[in-house]
């Protein structure tokens, strides 16, 4: 069970020293999904795919190499105009004010490096969700379901798979499988899950206050950084869970 939690595969050294990560946290937009309201909001000042998607790509990092301390960043507005596909709202036009494709570098100390989209312009994809590169190998988080061979939710590569031989292994048992089944089932509803066991059985949440500040620290200086073309320190924190 312990080799299910991509967090417990890090902390324990499954991949050696953490060299760098690649994740992908983005989609085409709501305009270009049918959304059942007037998407336009998502494209105008204040909005925009790094506040809205990006933010999840930076939880899921933070949450398995802790806190950054500085970020980088390039964003610009690939379409100044939008038109919404589908949906009531189908053929609306939208004017864009907001960025709508921003990449993130984000330096955690000790040469340990992560890079993260969050952009309106991924139409299609067939990468996982976050792949983690270390020194004795490599950690692959697939989208729930995403797995088009059946190799499940985490993928591990390591260096000493079996004896002297390099290979890539599916460290998650029966319980893991089962909770992608209702994270797929429930979708964001599995929040609330969440909650639920973590009333009923005492849990521990997985996140906390101090790690969502942290992530709004990051994507606001990471606008800063984009806008300056500098690198911001980050001064907030928090303990990993």
């Amino acid at each position: 069970t312990e080799w299910a939690d991509p967090r417990r595969l890090v902390r324990d050294g499954a991949v050696g020293k953490v060299a760098f990560a690649r994740l992908q946290s983005s989609h085409s937009g709501p305009a270009a999904m049918a959304w059942p309201a007037d998407p336009t909001w998502f494209y105008q000042t204040g909005a925009g795919p790094l506040l809205d998607m990006g933010v999840y790509g930076i939880d899921r990092i933070t949450a398995l190499l802790g806190p950054a301390r500085r970020v980088a960043a390039m964003s610009g507005l690939t379409a100044p105009v939008r038109r919404a596909r589908g949906g009531p709202f189908d053929g609306l036009t939208i004017n864009v004010t907001e960025d709508d494709n921003t990449l993130l570098l984000l330096d955690f100390g000790e040469a340990i490096f992560a890079v993260i989209d969050a952009t309106f312009n991924v139409q299609a994809s067939r990468t996982p969700e976050l792949e983690l590169f270390g020194t004795d190998g490599t950690l692959i988080v697939n989208r729930p379901g995403g797995a088009r061979d059946g190799s499940g939710p985490i993928e591990l590569f390591r260096l000493d798979a079996a004896p002297g031989m390099p290979g890539w292994i599916s460290p998650a048992p029966v319980d893991a499988l089962a909770r992608e089944d209702r994270a797929v089932r429930y979708s964001r509803a599995v929040l609330v899950d969440h909650l639920a066991d973590c009333i009923t059985d005492g849990l521990a949440p997985v996140t906390g206050a101090d790690r969502a500040r942290h992530v709004l620290e990051i994507m606001l200086a990471a606008q800063t950084a984009a806008r300056e073309a500098r690198t911001v320190s980050l001064t907030t924190s928090f303990a990993m869970i």
